[in-house]
């Protein structure tokens, strides 16, 4: 004889005839006692119809007992007096069993094949009913206001790599013809007249679009900074960032955190987040004004650097 331990739910169309025909006794993770492989086939079967594997066990067992009490069915199938009374109460509430007026009460049930007729038919009446009202919904459909179209073609996409980063962030720049926000790390600006990001910038700015960026200045960011186009706003933060923040026209956003603080344009560890969603972009603007708030223009924060280095010579 061979035993098949059955873990957790297993769907009906995995078992194969062959695969049956080679077992005598199923294991059910869940029933407590041994069930045949025939009654395990049964109760596979009717869980396409609707019941759970517990409630195709209980009712199986009633077909073959002709009638049961709860106390019964708990007993033969192992399981809590409390969950079979449960499982009854179900089955009846669906008509599929019925229970008598006496002590104890029992339960009984009507043949399997009215109980498949009944859910086959009620099943193809509501077939019936969909195919009859698909014209109909397509038409209305199709009339229905627009006015939320837009948000459902918003994106959302990963970016890996900071060189890509960088590209992505340069078309932003480019393309933005109202306004652009940055923050960016301080590795960041050092970085931005190597990577093309300071002559994207210019560019903006000297076409009228609104540059205002947020970051470190310092004696390692100086040079960039002063390669910034008066036109473009710098701010100085005294926060180390670990990520930067792109929105541009209040419409696009570009969020990054940076997993490796070591300079240079070809790092494979950063990743970043690009959306459309003019929900998220206004979020962001919102994150970006309260970091601008509490930055300071870059010409004192330069003059105190320059002030430095003088007295450092």
């Amino acid at each position: 004889m061979k035993i098949q331990f059955v873990q957790g739910e297993v769907a009906p169309a995995a078992y194969t005839e062959d695969f049956y025909g080679g077992i005598d006794i199923y294991i059910y993770e869940g029933v407590g006692r041994e069930v045949p492989g025939l009654e395990r086939r049964a109760a596979d079967l009717l869980e396409l119809y609707g019941l759970s594997e517990r409630e195709a066990l209980v009712l199986l067992h009633i077909v073959k007992r002709g009638s049961s009490s709860a106390g019964e069915i708990a007993k033969a199938l192992q399981l809590r007096r409390v969950e079979a009374y449960k499982l009854v109460k179900k089955l009846a509430e669906d008509n599929l069993i019925h229970a008598s007026a006496g002590k104890p009460v029992t339960y009984s049930s009507q043949p399997l094949e009215s109980f498949i007729t009944t859910i086959t038919g009620a099943q193809m009446q509501k077939l019936k009913g969909m195919e009859m009202a698909k014209e109909e919904l397509i038409t209305l459909s199709r009339n229905l206001p627009r006015s939320h179209s837009k948000a459902s073609n918003q994106q959302f996409r990963m970016i890996q790599g900071r060189e890509q980063i960088y590209g992505h962030l340069g078309r932003m720049v480019r393309g933005a013809s109202k306004s652009v926000d940055l923050i960016l790390t301080r590795s960041d600006l050092a970085l931005s007249h190597v990577v093309g990001l300071t002559d994207s910038l210019n560019q903006a700015a000297d076409r009228g679009t609104k540059v205002r960026l947020i970051s470190r200045v310092d004696e390692s960011t100086m040079e960039a900074a002063e390669g910034l186009s008066n036109r473009c706003e710098l701010r100085h933060s005294n926060v180390t960032t670990l990520g930067r923040l792109s929105v541009a026209d209040t419409s696009q956003t570009l969020i990054s955190l940076v997993l490796d603080k070591s300079l240079g344009k070809r790092n494979a560890k950063d990743v970043a987040i690009w959306s459309d969603s003019g929900d998220f972009a206004g979020m962001m603007s919102s994150l970006f004004e309260t970091a601008y708030d509490a930055s300071v223009p870059r010409q004192g924060k330069m003059r105190v650097v320059g002030a430095r280095e003088e007295a450092a010579e």
